[in-house]
Protein backbone atom coordinates (compact mmCIF):
# COMPACT_ATOMS: atom_id res chain seq x y z
CA UNK A 1 0.00 0.00 0.00
CA UNK A 2 2.93 2.38 1.06
CA UNK A 3 4.59 1.83 -2.37
CA UNK A 4 1.53 2.92 -3.97
CA UNK A 5 1.18 5.34 -1.94
CA UNK A 6 4.72 6.80 -3.21
CA UNK A 7 3.94 6.00 -6.95
CA UNK A 8 1.52 8.36 -6.53
CA UNK A 9 3.38 11.26 -4.86
CA UNK A 10 6.28 11.00 -7.33
CA UNK A 11 3.43 11.01 -10.17
CA UNK A 12 1.94 14.49 -8.38
CA UNK A 13 5.39 15.44 -7.92
CA UNK A 14 6.31 15.74 -11.57
CA UNK A 15 3.06 17.50 -12.69
CA UNK A 16 3.53 19.82 -9.82
CA UNK A 17 7.00 20.51 -11.42
CA UNK A 18 6.33 20.84 -15.15
CA UNK A 19 2.70 23.33 -14.17
CA UNK A 20 4.81 25.36 -11.97
CA UNK A 21 7.77 25.98 -13.96
CA UNK A 22 5.46 26.75 -16.25
CA UNK A 23 4.10 29.85 -14.50
CA UNK A 24 7.22 30.48 -13.27
CA UNK A 25 8.58 31.32 -16.60
CA UNK A 26 5.10 33.01 -17.35
CA UNK A 27 5.06 35.02 -14.61
CA UNK A 28 8.79 35.90 -14.32
CA UNK A 29 8.82 36.90 -18.29
CA UNK A 30 5.79 39.14 -17.41
CA UNK A 31 7.17 40.52 -14.34
CA UNK A 32 10.73 41.60 -16.24
CA UNK A 33 8.93 43.18 -19.31
CA UNK A 34 6.20 45.46 -16.86
CA UNK A 35 9.37 46.57 -15.34
CA UNK A 36 11.79 47.01 -17.46
CA UNK A 37 13.96 44.55 -16.03
CA UNK A 38 16.01 42.54 -17.82
CA UNK A 39 15.67 38.61 -17.98
CA UNK A 40 19.20 37.57 -16.75
CA UNK A 41 18.54 39.64 -13.65
CA UNK A 42 14.68 37.94 -13.16
CA UNK A 43 16.36 34.78 -13.65
CA UNK A 44 19.31 35.22 -11.41
CA UNK A 45 17.07 36.51 -8.84
CA UNK A 46 13.65 35.31 -8.53
CA UNK A 47 13.52 32.20 -10.20
CA UNK A 48 16.99 30.95 -8.74
CA UNK A 49 15.80 31.97 -5.80
CA UNK A 50 12.28 30.37 -5.65
CA UNK A 51 13.99 27.34 -7.52
CA UNK A 52 16.81 27.06 -4.56
CA UNK A 53 13.67 26.82 -1.62
CA UNK A 54 13.89 22.90 -1.89
CA UNK A 55 17.88 23.34 -1.09
CA UNK A 56 17.38 25.64 1.68
CA UNK A 57 14.60 23.28 3.39
CA UNK A 58 16.55 20.37 3.09
CA UNK A 59 19.65 21.68 4.23
CA UNK A 60 17.85 23.48 7.02
CA UNK A 61 16.09 20.93 8.55
CA UNK A 62 19.29 18.68 8.23
CA UNK A 63 21.39 21.20 10.16
CA UNK A 64 18.43 21.38 13.26
CA UNK A 65 18.18 17.63 13.49
CA UNK A 66 21.74 17.31 13.84
CA UNK A 67 21.94 19.96 16.14
CA UNK A 68 19.64 18.56 18.39
CA UNK A 69 21.06 15.16 18.02
CA UNK A 70 24.07 16.29 18.77
CA UNK A 71 25.66 14.99 15.47
CA UNK A 72 27.83 16.56 12.68
CA UNK A 73 25.61 18.77 9.77
CA UNK A 74 27.85 17.53 6.66
CA UNK A 75 24.85 16.00 4.90
CA UNK A 76 23.08 19.49 4.76
CA UNK A 77 26.34 21.05 3.54
CA UNK A 78 26.75 18.32 0.93
CA UNK A 79 23.78 18.15 -0.54
CA UNK A 80 23.90 21.93 -1.64
CA UNK A 81 27.03 21.42 -2.97
CA UNK A 82 26.18 17.81 -4.63
CA UNK A 83 23.32 20.14 -5.94
CA UNK A 84 25.41 22.90 -7.26
CA UNK A 85 27.67 20.36 -9.56
CA UNK A 86 23.80 18.87 -10.77
CA UNK A 87 23.08 22.12 -11.76
CA UNK A 88 25.93 22.25 -13.88
CA UNK A 89 26.76 18.82 -14.67
CA UNK A 90 23.56 17.68 -14.81
CA UNK A 91 20.82 20.49 -16.12
CA UNK A 92 23.38 22.26 -18.15
CA UNK A 93 24.57 19.25 -19.27
CA UNK A 94 20.69 17.84 -20.61
CA UNK A 95 20.00 21.69 -21.96
CA UNK A 96 23.01 21.74 -23.60
CA UNK A 97 22.55 18.97 -25.48
CA UNK A 98 18.80 19.86 -26.42
CA UNK A 99 19.79 23.62 -27.95
CA UNK A 100 22.41 25.80 -27.56
CA UNK A 101 22.48 28.41 -25.31
CA UNK A 102 23.24 32.06 -25.88
CA UNK A 103 25.48 33.47 -22.74
CA UNK A 104 25.30 36.81 -22.62
CA UNK A 105 27.77 39.12 -21.77
CA UNK A 106 26.94 40.33 -17.85
CA UNK A 107 26.53 36.91 -17.50
CA UNK A 108 30.21 36.06 -18.94
CA UNK A 109 31.61 39.15 -17.02
CA UNK A 110 30.32 39.60 -13.49
CA UNK A 111 28.18 36.33 -13.14
CA UNK A 112 30.51 33.20 -13.49
CA UNK A 113 33.28 34.83 -12.50
CA UNK A 114 31.38 35.90 -9.06
CA UNK A 115 30.57 32.52 -9.20
CA UNK A 116 33.98 31.13 -9.14
CA UNK A 117 35.39 33.71 -7.02
CA UNK A 118 32.78 33.24 -4.12
CA UNK A 119 33.27 29.26 -4.41
CA UNK A 120 36.82 29.71 -4.30
CA UNK A 121 36.66 31.98 -1.04
CA UNK A 122 33.61 29.38 0.52
CA UNK A 123 36.04 26.26 0.17
CA UNK A 124 39.33 28.30 1.50
CA UNK A 125 36.78 29.26 4.06
CA UNK A 126 36.26 24.97 4.68
CA UNK A 127 39.70 24.21 4.25
CA UNK A 128 41.25 26.80 7.06
CA UNK A 129 38.14 26.46 9.86
CA UNK A 130 38.37 22.83 9.46
CA UNK A 131 39.97 23.03 12.79
CA UNK A 132 36.57 23.31 14.46
CA UNK A 133 34.92 21.02 11.55
CA UNK A 134 32.21 23.28 10.90
CA UNK A 135 31.15 26.23 9.50
CA UNK A 136 30.65 28.69 11.82
CA UNK A 137 28.09 32.03 12.19
CA UNK A 138 31.49 33.94 11.29
CA UNK A 139 32.00 32.54 8.04
CA UNK A 140 28.35 32.29 7.06
CA UNK A 141 27.88 36.09 8.05
CA UNK A 142 30.92 36.38 5.37
CA UNK A 143 29.29 34.85 2.73
CA UNK A 144 26.10 37.11 3.79
CA UNK A 145 28.58 40.01 2.82
CA UNK A 146 29.16 38.18 -0.10
CA UNK A 147 25.71 37.84 -1.22
CA UNK A 148 24.69 41.64 -0.18
CA UNK A 149 27.22 43.40 -2.65
CA UNK A 150 26.29 40.65 -5.24
CA UNK A 151 22.93 42.04 -5.29
CA UNK A 152 24.36 45.95 -5.37
CA UNK A 153 26.11 44.80 -8.74
CA UNK A 154 22.86 43.42 -10.18
CA UNK A 155 21.11 46.78 -9.58
CA UNK A 156 23.37 48.54 -11.72
CA UNK A 157 22.00 46.40 -14.17
CA UNK A 158 20.24 48.95 -17.39
CA UNK A 159 16.76 49.24 -17.65
CA UNK A 160 15.40 46.99 -20.62
CA UNK A 161 12.82 49.36 -22.48
CA UNK A 162 10.23 46.95 -24.42
CA UNK A 163 6.52 47.98 -25.77
CA UNK A 164 4.12 46.38 -24.22
CA UNK A 165 0.54 45.23 -25.43
CA UNK A 166 -2.94 43.96 -24.25
CA UNK A 167 -1.79 40.69 -24.12
CA UNK A 168 0.82 41.35 -21.51
CA UNK A 169 -0.42 40.45 -17.66
CA UNK A 170 -0.83 43.19 -14.98
CA UNK A 171 2.13 43.56 -12.90
CA UNK A 172 -0.07 41.94 -9.66
CA UNK A 173 -1.13 39.06 -11.34
CA UNK A 174 2.40 38.39 -12.72
CA UNK A 175 3.66 38.13 -9.32
CA UNK A 176 1.18 36.27 -8.26
CA UNK A 177 1.49 34.05 -11.02
CA UNK A 178 5.59 33.54 -10.46
CA UNK A 179 4.38 33.33 -6.22
CA UNK A 180 2.39 29.80 -7.66
CA UNK A 181 4.74 28.26 -10.46
CA UNK A 182 7.73 28.71 -7.43
CA UNK A 183 5.53 26.69 -4.82
CA UNK A 184 4.35 24.68 -7.18
CA UNK A 185 8.02 22.95 -8.53
CA UNK A 186 8.85 23.62 -4.55
CA UNK A 187 6.50 21.00 -4.00
CA UNK A 188 6.98 18.98 -6.83
CA UNK A 189 11.05 19.20 -5.96
CA UNK A 190 9.48 17.74 -2.28
CA UNK A 191 7.40 15.22 -3.26
CA UNK A 192 9.69 13.59 -5.93
CA UNK A 193 12.56 13.57 -3.60
CA UNK A 194 10.97 12.34 -0.94
CA UNK A 195 9.06 9.66 -3.17
CA UNK A 196 12.29 8.60 -5.05
CA UNK A 197 13.96 7.82 -1.77
CA UNK A 198 11.28 5.74 -0.20
CA UNK A 199 11.13 3.68 -3.38
CA UNK A 200 14.62 3.61 -4.16
CA UNK A 201 15.28 2.63 -0.16
CA UNK A 202 12.19 -0.22 -0.41
CA UNK A 203 13.99 -1.98 -3.85
CA UNK A 204 17.60 -1.73 -2.61
CA UNK A 205 16.92 -3.21 1.04
CA UNK A 206 14.14 -6.00 -0.23
CA UNK A 207 15.20 -6.76 -3.37
CA UNK A 208 18.60 -6.91 -3.76
CA UNK A 209 19.20 -7.14 0.25
CA UNK A 210 21.76 -4.52 0.22
CA UNK A 211 22.63 -3.19 4.31
CA UNK A 212 20.04 -0.25 4.97
CA UNK A 213 22.96 2.37 6.28
CA UNK A 214 25.07 1.93 3.09
CA UNK A 215 21.83 2.38 1.03
CA UNK A 216 20.86 5.32 2.91
CA UNK A 217 24.24 7.02 2.26
CA UNK A 218 23.75 6.55 -1.11
CA UNK A 219 20.38 7.39 -1.91
CA UNK A 220 21.46 10.69 0.13
CA UNK A 221 24.29 11.69 -2.19
CA UNK A 222 22.56 10.85 -5.33
CA UNK A 223 18.65 11.18 -4.99
CA UNK A 224 18.42 14.00 -2.52
CA UNK A 225 20.83 16.15 -4.41
CA UNK A 226 19.44 15.52 -7.86
CA UNK A 227 15.75 15.91 -6.56
CA UNK A 228 16.39 19.11 -4.83
CA UNK A 229 17.68 20.00 -8.14
CA UNK A 230 14.64 19.08 -9.68
CA UNK A 231 12.80 22.44 -10.13
CA UNK A 232 16.31 23.97 -11.98
CA UNK A 233 16.23 21.21 -14.24
CA UNK A 234 12.19 21.78 -15.29
CA UNK A 235 12.62 25.49 -14.94
CA UNK A 236 15.38 26.13 -17.22
CA UNK A 237 14.52 23.12 -20.13
CA UNK A 238 11.04 25.08 -19.76
CA UNK A 239 12.95 28.61 -20.00
CA UNK A 240 14.82 27.17 -23.05
CA UNK A 241 11.72 25.98 -25.12
CA UNK A 242 10.00 29.28 -24.76
CA UNK A 243 12.97 31.05 -26.03
CA UNK A 244 14.05 32.29 -22.95
CA UNK A 245 17.59 31.57 -23.09
CA UNK A 246 18.79 34.20 -20.43
CA UNK A 247 15.96 32.98 -17.76
CA UNK A 248 17.50 29.31 -18.38
CA UNK A 249 21.13 29.99 -17.55
CA UNK A 250 20.66 33.00 -15.04
CA UNK A 251 18.32 30.30 -13.20
CA UNK A 252 21.47 27.72 -13.51
CA UNK A 253 23.87 30.03 -12.44
CA UNK A 254 21.95 32.05 -10.11
CA UNK A 255 20.63 29.13 -8.22
CA UNK A 256 24.74 28.42 -7.46
CA UNK A 257 25.05 31.87 -6.33
CA UNK A 258 21.96 31.10 -3.93
CA UNK A 259 22.99 28.15 -2.46
CA UNK A 260 26.45 29.14 -1.30
CA UNK A 261 26.24 32.88 -0.23
CA UNK A 262 22.22 32.92 0.90
CA UNK A 263 21.31 29.32 1.85
CA UNK A 264 24.71 28.24 3.34
CA UNK A 265 25.28 31.40 4.92
CA UNK A 266 22.11 31.67 6.15
CA UNK A 267 21.73 27.98 7.68
CA UNK A 268 25.23 28.35 9.03
CA UNK A 269 24.65 31.61 10.68
CA UNK A 270 21.70 30.29 12.40
CA UNK A 271 22.92 26.98 13.19
CA UNK A 272 26.97 25.68 12.21
CA UNK A 273 27.51 23.31 9.35
CA UNK A 274 29.59 20.76 9.64
CA UNK A 275 32.92 19.78 7.35
CA UNK A 276 34.38 17.03 6.15
CA UNK A 277 37.36 15.96 4.12
CA UNK A 278 35.27 14.64 1.27
CA UNK A 279 32.63 17.67 1.33
CA UNK A 280 36.35 20.12 0.23
CA UNK A 281 36.61 17.67 -2.37
CA UNK A 282 33.35 17.99 -3.76
CA UNK A 283 33.49 22.22 -3.57
CA UNK A 284 37.31 21.41 -5.74
CA UNK A 285 35.13 19.45 -8.45
CA UNK A 286 32.49 22.07 -8.36
CA UNK A 287 34.91 24.92 -8.86
CA UNK A 288 36.71 23.14 -11.49
CA UNK A 289 33.52 22.60 -13.38
CA UNK A 290 32.28 25.63 -13.16
CA UNK A 291 35.67 26.94 -14.76
CA UNK A 292 35.97 24.43 -17.71
CA UNK A 293 32.11 25.66 -18.11
CA UNK A 294 33.37 29.65 -17.98
CA UNK A 295 36.46 28.83 -20.07
CA UNK A 296 34.62 27.27 -22.95
CA UNK A 297 31.38 29.31 -23.45
CA UNK A 298 33.90 32.63 -23.24
CA UNK A 299 35.51 30.97 -26.44
CA UNK A 300 32.24 30.17 -28.23
CA UNK A 301 29.93 32.63 -26.67
CA UNK A 302 27.72 30.12 -26.02
CA UNK A 303 27.06 26.32 -25.17
CA UNK A 304 27.46 23.59 -27.75
CA UNK A 305 26.62 19.62 -27.49
CA UNK A 306 30.21 18.95 -26.87
CA UNK A 307 30.06 20.85 -23.88
CA UNK A 308 27.20 19.48 -22.65
CA UNK A 309 28.33 16.01 -23.39
CA UNK A 310 31.36 16.81 -21.44
CA UNK A 311 29.31 18.02 -18.43
CA UNK A 312 27.34 14.53 -18.34
CA UNK A 313 30.38 12.56 -18.12
CA UNK A 314 31.88 14.71 -15.87
CA UNK A 315 28.70 14.43 -13.78
CA UNK A 316 28.12 10.79 -13.94
CA UNK A 317 32.34 10.35 -13.45
CA UNK A 318 31.17 12.04 -10.05
CA UNK A 319 28.13 9.61 -9.10
CA UNK A 320 30.11 7.04 -9.31
CA UNK A 321 33.27 8.94 -7.36
CA UNK A 322 30.86 9.29 -4.53
CA UNK A 323 29.13 6.06 -4.92
CA UNK A 324 32.50 4.14 -4.56
CA UNK A 325 33.70 6.81 -1.86
CA UNK A 326 30.40 6.25 0.18
CA UNK A 327 30.49 2.11 0.12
Amino acid sequence: MDIILYIALLLVGFIFLIKGADFSIDGATSIATRLGISKIVIGLTLVAFGTSLPEFSVSFISSIQAYINGTNADIALGNLIGSNLANFGLILGISALIVPIHVSQSVLKRDLPYLILISTVFVILMYYFQMDAQVSRLEGFVLLIFFAYYLKLLLKEKKVIVGLDENHLPLNKSILILIIGLIGVSLGGYFVTSSAEFLAIELLVNVFNMNPEQVITLVGLSIVAIGTSLPELVTTITAIKKGDHDIAIGNVVGSNLFNIMLVIGLTSFIIPLGVTPSVIIDGVLAIILVLVTYLYVKLKGQTTKLLGLFLLLFYTSYLIFIILRAI
